[in-house]
């Protein structure tokens, strides 16, 4: 009797391990259903986005944002001075001339911050849940290229790989302002890159006379949105142009004078006066100390990359096949990484969000090597492949749930003391005493992002304070709330 449950049980698990991989085989045969699969995959993506979204709620920067940036009254190392609220355009317009002349160059990105929080943060909610989804696109277009031929694992490998090694998401996918600087900023330079890429497959490309301006724009914007991967988009662009001339296609003009329009738009960003004004405030260790930061850390966070992208170059040089690889492409793309990180060694500070366009090159680099050795047909390579990204979804099922429960926790706190804080002003209590709002859940969309602290004239305290049309705020015990 044991014996022939054994039995039973075998020919369930034989029978159930034979289904899965003959339904693997969809992946290589099937490209409709392959596109099928992605749908639905970004349809999830954007409604799981969407909830973390609107479990997050405005930190930081995000209050001083609210107001129109002034030039009066000088600049102190950490508070922006500030006006009256943004109403209109053409408040935010003004707003922007101060911005720059004051803080920084980056305009086009918190051009785009001020009208969020003009429009609302439910508005805010939607753009940034699409521009996640559309990053996850990009992503896998540039893996893909022009070919025809599609892959769910492959496209489902590229939302993990942000999820699961894009730092500080809290600072660069969640939080408002840093969303738009570091996931916006990322979405315009991959758009404006892939039709560089589209172009080195086939030597040309569709509607070239009617995307001539769209591409001039994207990459002035491109060039425009972040002083270390704006940089690393013009290098990687001029390497694009480069590997043309050695492949023996023509050059085309938009290329060349893109990445003019993109040198245009870094010289606007960084020689704007707030940039000198910044540079004068912002050194906070000795030069030696910085180096050894910088390219320790390059190591730590790019060297899995690289190796995995040498393991995979390595199987598909070893593969017999008709097709030769393409390594020119990850090698430029692993190439816009590096100069990504060590062009920060110029700079006086590096914080731990500014390696978020770095990875996403990395992470392009392996994904070009891995969708090639899909492309390869090999039956054990498809089936690893999606015994790989089945074991992460579940991994990342699980993170993701850990995160969103914490951030329903967080989400609570904040409409508590938000409800504290109308009801003390209406009552005529402009000097507060509020709780702080911390997780140690690092999957939490307020994973990090600082909160109020015990000093009234911090700026976060300043900002919160004004945001609210109070006098002051510090944290404390407060048993009301």
């Amino acid at each position: 009797m044991l014996l022939k449950l054994k039995e039973n049980l075998s020919e369930k698990c034989n029978k159930a391990i034979l289904g899965f991989f003959g339904f693997a085989g969809k992946f290589e045969k099937n490209n409709k259903f392959n596109i099928s699969v992605i749908c639905l995959a970004c349809v999830v993506l954007f409604a799981l986005a969407f909830f973390m979204n609107s479990m997050t709620h405005l930190a930081l920067d995000d209050y001083a944002y609210n107001f129109i940036f002034i030039e009066d009254g000088g600049e102190s190392d950490e508070v922006i001075n500030t006006g009256g609220r943004v109403e209109t355009v053409g408040d935010i317009i003004t707003s922007m001339k101060a911005h720059y002349n004051t803080v920084n160059g980056r305009i086009t990105l918190h051009f785009i911050v001020q009208l969020m929080l003009l429009l609302g943060k439910p508005v805010f909610n939607v753009f940034n849940s699409a521009m996640l989804v559309l990053l996850v696109i990009l992503l896998y277009l540039h893996c893909k290229g022009t070919n025809k031929r599609h892959s769910a694992p492959m496209f489902l490998f590229m939302a993990f790989a942000v999820w699961s090694f894009a730092p500080a998401l809290s600072y660069t996918v969640w939080w408002l302002d840093g969303s738009i600087n570091y996931l916006w900023g990322s979405v315009f330079r991959l758009i404006a890159l892939l039709p560089f890429r589209l172009y080195y497959d086939s030597g040309k490309l569709s509607h070239q006379a009617l995307l001539f301006l769209p591409i001039q724009l994207m990459c002035a914007v491109a060039g425009s949105t972040n002083e270390n991967m704006s940089a690393a988009f013009i290098g990687v662009a001029f390497l694009f142009v480069l590997l043309y001339r050695i492949k023996g296609i023509k050059i085309p003009a938009w290329s060349v004078i893109g990445i003019l329009f993109a040198i245009a738009g870094y010289l606007f960003m960084m020689l704007a006066p707030g940039v000198f004004i910044r540079l004068e405030m912002n050194y906070q260790t000795t030069l030696l100390k910085y180096i050894v930061i910088v390219l320790s850390n390059v190591v730590i966070r790019l060297l899995p990359f690289i190796a995995a992208a040498l393991a995979l170059a390595y199987v598909l040089h070893t593969l017999k096949v008709k097709e030769k690889p393409c390594f020119a492409l990850p090698v430029i793309y692993m190439l816009g990484a590096l100069a990504g990180a060590l062009i920060m060694l110029f700079s006086t500070f590096f914080p731990e969000r500014a390696w978020f366009g770095v990875v996403l090159m990395a992470i392009i680099s392996v994904g070009m090597l891995l969708y090639q050795l899909i492309l390869r047909d090999y039956a054990v390579v498809r089936n690893v492949v999606l015994v790989g990204v089945l074991c992460w979804t579940v991994w990342c099922g699980v993170s993701y749930a850990r995160g969103a429960y914490d951030a329903v926790l967080v989400d609570e706190k904040f409409d508590k003391r938000e409800a504290y804080i109308i009801e003390q002003r209406e009552l005529g209590n402009y000097d507060l005493v509020l709780r702080g709002i911390k997780t140690e859940e690092e999957r939490s969309p307020h994973y990090g992002l600082a909160d109020i602290g015990d000093d009234p004239e911090h700026y976060r305290n300043r900002y919160l304070a004004e945001y609210y049309g109070l006098n002051s705020i510090v944290e404390g015990e407060n048993k009301d709330y």
